[in-house]
Order: structure tokens, then sequence, then C-alpha cells
């Protein structure tokens, strides 16, 4: 059994937590830095590292945001541009007067819209978005899921054509993971900064403090994880990682899976 000298423990969201243990506590002297060379130019390799931790960091405060603040009666939409646009500077101006129409249709219905949404790009290069909103199935004209497309398509995005997903019916109780799949992988920090929108009203994920963390760790003995990875590291060591669902539990879920990077 291995000797975890640190642990951290974040709430993503109702009765989701994710534990993160490391065999070593490095001194932040210690610990790779990017350095330059004579002529001004960074080291590459340490770069290249650091663009890989940087965009996996962003990417996890994606998917901790997403499942912090929405779930199963959410609603997931996915907005696609009639015309090729493939400037991010075009696509995001339009979205921008997207999500203020949607906005006021939110506010006289009497709550603030809550969104997190992230850039795609289609095979023939043209920039869609995939998003997730309080903005429920219900405030959208039609009878049926189609004619709801076709609607909030001509008269809310009104730049193409747009899809709506039912995931009530999906065995979804982390959102968060969910959606992050579609996100495209890079590794150019940039590039992965211009693919995340999102409101500034959405709750964070809370990092127990010292004491709660002593107290929880305990409570977690008597449950199962539902996803389980680890990882060596030359600083950190053995980095495990473990992620608690109660709702799994709760319906008799407790199957233990390997998280795919």
């Amino acid at each position: 059994m291995n000797d975890y000298r640190t642990i951290k423990i974040i709430e993503i969201g109702e009765g989701i937590y994710e534990v993160m243990k490391s065999t070593k506590c490095p001194n932040i002297n210690t610990r790779k830095k990017v350095e330059k060379t004579k002529n001004g130019e960074g080291d590459i390799n340490r770069l290249e590292e650091y663009g890989k931790t940087a965009c996996h960091m962003s990417r996890e405060k994606f998917r901790r945001l997403t499942s912090m603040n929405f779930n199963k009666t959410s609603t997931f939409i996915t907005l696609t541009f009639e015309e090729n646009i493939q400037s991010h500077e075009i696509a995001n101006h339009e979205f921008k007067k997207f999500i203020q129409r949607l906005s006021r249709k939110c506010k006289k219905l009497g709550f603030d819209l809550k969104y997190n949404a992230t850039i795609e790009y289609q095979k023939r290069g043209a920039i869609h978005y995939h998003m997730i909103c309080n903005y429920g199935l219900e405030f959208i004209e039609g009878k049926t899921n189609k004619l709801k497309e076709v609607n909030f398509a001509k008269k809310t995005w009104m730049n193409g054509f747009c899809t709506i997903k039912d995931i009530q019916g999906k065995d979804v109780d982390n959102v968060g993971a969910y959606l992050v799949k579609y996100m495209t992988k890079t590794n150019n920090i940039q590039e992965q900064k211009q693919k995340y929108l999102h409101s500034n009203n959405l709750d964070k994920p809370r990092i127990l403090g010292f004491e709660e963390t002593l107290i929880f760790q305990y409570e977690l003995e008597n449950h199962y994880p539902k996803l389980s990875s680890q990882i060596d590291t030359e600083y950190w060591g053995q980095i495990q990682y473990l992620q608690y669902n109660f709702k799994w539990e709760e319906k008799g879920l407790n199957d233990l899976d390997k998280i795919q990077e």
C-alpha cells in the first residue's frame, strides 16, 4: 500500500467528489520551471510540457464547472453556423449576441441564464458550439423536439441550425464528463483559452479545508469510487485520482472504471 503524503478533495457537484493523493510533497523551488536560453527562447521540451499541463488543467476546470452547475434536467444545445465561419473573432461575436438574446428571454421568465460552452471544429473547418444551460426545453416553442430546434434556431440562434439533446433519459449523473467528450484536445494554450465560454454566475467547485479533509477521507472509506486512475510523476511521485459519485451508489452502480485520457 502506497504512503500518500498529500490529499486534496474537491466537491464538483451534488454527491460528487474528486480525491487526489500523491506520494511526494515537493518544495516549490524543486518543481520544474520554464527556463530561458541566452537568445531569449524558452526550452522547447519544457514549454511543451507546460502547455500540456496548462491545457489539461483548463479542461479539468471546464469539466468541474459543468458538473457543479448542471444536471440531467439542463439543456444541451449544439449551435452550427450556416456559413463556413472559421474566425474565432467573428464566431464569438455572434455567440455573444446570441447569449444576450437568450439572457433576455430568461429575465422575462424570472431567472438568470447560466451556461457553459465549448468550441469545436467541423471537418470543413467551420466553428460550432456545444453548450449546456439552464434554459429548459419547456420554454422553447414546439410540440416535438424537431420543431423546438427549428424555432430556437430561427428566433434565438439566428445564425443557422441547432440540435437540442435531451439527456434526461440517458444514464448521466456527471454531465461534466458527458460534455467534455465533445471538446477537441489541444496543447496550445492560446487555442485552449479560446475554446471555453461560460457565464459569470456559475458556482465554483469547492476545495475542502484541512480539517474537513481529515474527517471526510475517513467517511469515504464507507464508499466505493466510480472512477480511478494513477500516474507516476517526477516531482509528485505517484498520483492517485479517485472520483466518488454517491448518486451511482444509490442506484447500485459501483463498477470501477478506468479513466480514459
